[in-house]
């Protein structure tokens, strides 16, 4: 007889899961799946919304979360994309470059703009708009940085913070005005890369950036850089959510039992003991359902929200609250996002332009004293027409991403086609890693050896406990999936198997169960290659 479980979230970690139990014909069908999710439609953080874009009546889907994923940043995803029935239900398209903008507070009467490729560098312009860019040293400061970085593992300084980078003196570079090009340059790519937050220069280490900044052998590249536009990115032709909803089709076609409900979650709890079976209490449901095993695929800040009830504030205070306190998370954050088309968001010096993938706008924050600009209230916009590599049928359409704190300028409300919350942690695995690998200490029994873990039937994943994107969340949907029902590795023989089998292994058992023996994170890492080449 099947056994009861209950997901709770509707994003790529969640569906990824139950994709996984689905594709391993040995597990699929033992379980009767519940998924539990707080919105209209699959996707969580790839989110996808239809608008009918008011300047062309065309009907776009607009992503908000994800925007582009790349087969190096995303290797799992890319090649689960290119498998089965997934170039049908969730098709890519090449993004034709990444393109990317800042723009700040003029200073001087000077345009203070910039971009990472050549139309926004022209010492030639008219405007004069691009003073920032030809600034003495900027152009050779951004070579020298992405060197450092390029050049970081045969010089053993893939540990080393950006910060540390910045002021090594066993490098041979000098930077000239190194303040401003920390605050002008290096920051404000660094907010994006956090979720549109502090810089945290002292978070983010050079081994974070080099696959984004370096060159990698076999790949396109750079993904971004100072200096040109980003190489190497692809964007769901039909909005994130289809990948999504894609695995949740594919499971539910190949019998995997499952039921949808929009709902949201709001307690969870052991019924009856560290190996009982779980309840789930919902706005739908307030009296709660018993479960033989929960997952929960959400942000931690909400799993500690869920956990802290009064049903479970024993158990909240001996164990949970060891791993789950907000205090553990202070990295993580919270953030909006507008689809719209108020087109005064944009930065007015690059208005008439307008040729970005992305804009950083830094013009709408303004400050009195150096660096006249405060970055925690600056924001950065998606052109979506440009996303689209030019598609006119989405002119004057836009998607505006903001940090905690609202910049000091927002859309106009008549704008606004869709918005939403969100909360995320930096896209870079090692953000907050102390706490992703303490996470282990509650999960639930598993079949790993060489970690502890709580013994329970209650289980958590998502990307916070990875890294803060499609490929984090998958992963770590994955690896629960091995870990708590003993799916095996679901994806397919691929160009790509090498480095998306690398990945899924450190982020499984570095990060979210962290195997301190190496002899036995080697076995099971052979296991795990074993069983992912069993016919099924």
């Amino acid at each position: 007889m099947a056994q009861s479980l209950c997901i709770i979230g509707g994003g790529p970690a969640a569906t990824g899961l139950l994709w996984t139990l689905a594709q391993d014909p040995q597990v699929r069908g033992q379980y009767d799946v519940t998924i539990v999710h707080d919105q209209a439609s699959l996707g969580g953080h790839c989110s996808t919304y239809w608008v009918t874009n008011p300047n062309t009546n065309a009907q776009i889907p607009v992503d908000i979360g994800v925007q582009c994923i790349s087969p190096l940043a995303n290797p799992n995803v890319s090649a689960v994309l290119q498998s089965g029935e997934f170039p049908g239900l969730a098709p890519l398209e090449p993004v034709t470059s990444l393109t990317a903008s800042c723009a700040f507070p003029a200073m001087n009467n000077n345009q203070m703009n910039w971009g990472n490729f050549p139309d926004y560098q022209n010492p030639n312009d008219s405007e004069q708009r691009f003073q920032l860019w030809n600034e003495a040293g900027m152009a050779a400061n951004c070579a020298q940085l992405q060197t450092y970085i390029a050049a970081s593992p045969a010089t053993g300084r893939m540990a080393y913070t950006v910060e540390a980078a910045l002021n090594d003196p066993a490098f041979p570079f000098t930077y000239e005005n190194l303040q401003d090009f920390i605050n002008y340059f290096v920051d404000p790519f660094m907010n994006v890369i956090n979720g549109y937050g502090k810089p945290d220069l002292s978070q983010i280490l050079v081994g974070d950036l080099l696959p984004i900044f370096g060159r990698i052998p076999g790949f396109d590249g750079p993904l971004a850089s100072w200096s040109v536009p980003g190489e190497g990115w692809q964007r769901f032709k039909n909005g994130a959510s289809t990948w999504v909803q894609g695995m949740y089709d594919i499971a539910l076609g190949l019998g995997q039992p499952v039921t949808l409900q929009s709902t949201t979650a709001t307690k969870v709890w052991l019924a009856n003991g560290l190996t009982g079976p779980v309840t789930v209490a919902t706005e739908a449901d307030t009296t709660g359902t018993t479960y033989d095993k929960v997952v929960l695929a959400v942000d931690m800040w909400t799993c500690a929200n869920l956990l802290s009830c009064d049903e479970n504030q024993s158990y909240w205070t001996s164990l949970y609250s060891n791993a789950l306190d907000k205090s553990l998370w202070d990295l993580l954050q919270t953030g909006k996002c507008y689809i719209h088309s108020d087109k005064s968001i944009l930065a007015p010096d690059l208005l008439p332009l307008s040729e970005e993938v992305a804009q950083f706008n830094a013009v709408n924050a303004p400050l009195d004293a150096y660096p006249y600009y405060d970055i925690d209230l600056a924001y950065t916009t998606y052109l979506v027409e440009n996303v689209r590599n030019g598609d006119a049928t989405a002119e004057g359409l836009y998607v505006t991403m903001y940090g905690p704190d609202l910049g000091t300028k927002t859309p106009a409300p008549a704008s606004i086609l869709a918005e939403e919350d969100f909360t995320h942690g930096m896209w870079l695995p090692s953000y907050m890693i102390d706490a992703k690998r303490q996470m282990h200490t509650v999960q639930g029994a598993g079949t790993l050896t060489g970690v502890t873990n709580a013994g329970t039937n209650l289980y958590f994943t998502g990307n916070n406990l990875t890294f803060d994107s499609v490929e984090g969340a998958l992963v770590s949907g994955m690896a629960i999936a091995n870990y708590a029902f003993g799916a095996s590795y679901p994806v397919p023989p691929s160009v790509l198997t090498t480095v998306a089998f690398g990945m899924f292994c450190y982020l499984y058992l570095d990060v979210m169960f962290p195997i301190a023996d190496e002899s036995t994170k080697t076995l099971a890492r052979q296991r795990l290659a074993a069983d992912a080449l069993k016919p099924t």
